[in-house]
């Protein structure tokens, strides 16, 4: 990804609107300090942004098959979300979203509805600092940011086959959260991050510029699948969880 364009794009006037109202959004989060209230308000700040930016009205719609995948990504994600509060806080959560904002905005060939998307997710992150909570209703509270995303990416990414598959792929860890309930314990904060990040370059520039849908779902699960295993791995092995346990 090249910088100049990713800095040109920080200068836009579409992630400059997306930025002021996810900063909105951020304000009232430290006011409440909940999780939900700040996922809610993320998700609404995003709408908004989109609809004010004017640029949703009109656009084609992906096959029924398609927007049927987006919608499963959509609430399988949201779970996630849910569990990566749960085992990693807020904090993460916030920063894996400004992440899959910006592997959504470096797949999808139309970018002007994602680097909205990008602004609010950046300006949005800052109510993670403040919030507290991991309560179920976070998972609902997702779905607005999450829907977001994904109807950025069935949308804005038609005009590449592979692009919005790849592009929901960027979803990353909040696809396998939900699957290792009980495999992945005590996994630290930097790793779900560090997994996050593999997943959305991966997912993004690889999967997402495959020559076809059929390859790029099949780099994507592939992917998703090798996290799981990483997850799994640092799980159960950790460097200063082995140094207790060889103490006498």
């Amino acid at each position: 990804m090249n910088p100049v364009t990713l800095l040109e794009a920080f200068m836009a006037p579409p992630f400059l609107l997306g930025a002021v109202l996810g900063l909105a959004a951020s304000l009232l989060a430290w006011a409440h300090r909940r999780t939900d209230v700040w996922l809610a308000s993320l998700g609404a700040a995003a709408i908004a942004a989109l609809w004010v930016n004017g640029r949703i009205l009109g656009l084609p719609m992906p096959p029924l098959a398609l927007g049927a995948v987006g919608a499963g990504t959509v609430l399988l994600a949201a779970i996630g979300v849910w569990r990566v509060a749960q085992e990693a806080g807020p904090v993460t959560v916030g920063a894996c979203l400004a992440l899959t904002a910006l592997g959504v905005w470096g797949t999808v060939p139309d970018t002007e509805n994602a680097i909205v998307l990008l602004g609010a997710a950046s300006g949005g992150t800052l109510g993670a600092l403040r919030v507290t909570g991991a309560r179920g209703s976070v998972a609902v509270a997702a779905v607005g940011v999450l829907a977001a995303a994904a109807f950025i990416s069935l949308t804005d990414g038609l005009g590449r086959s592979s692009a919005p598959i790849g592009s929901l792929a960027t979803f990353g860890i909040f696809l396998i959260a939900p699957l290792g309930y009980r495999l992945w314990r005590e996994v630290p904060s930097w790793a779900w991050v560090a997994v996050h990040v593999a997943l959305v370059i991966f997912c993004g520039r690889v999967a997402g510029q495959a020559s076809s849908a059929e390859a790029s779902a099949a780099m994507a699960g592939a992917a998703l699948v090798a996290a799981a295993a990483a997850l799994a791995v640092f799980s159960h092995w950790r460097p200063d969880l082995a140094v207790l346990r060889q103490r006498p």
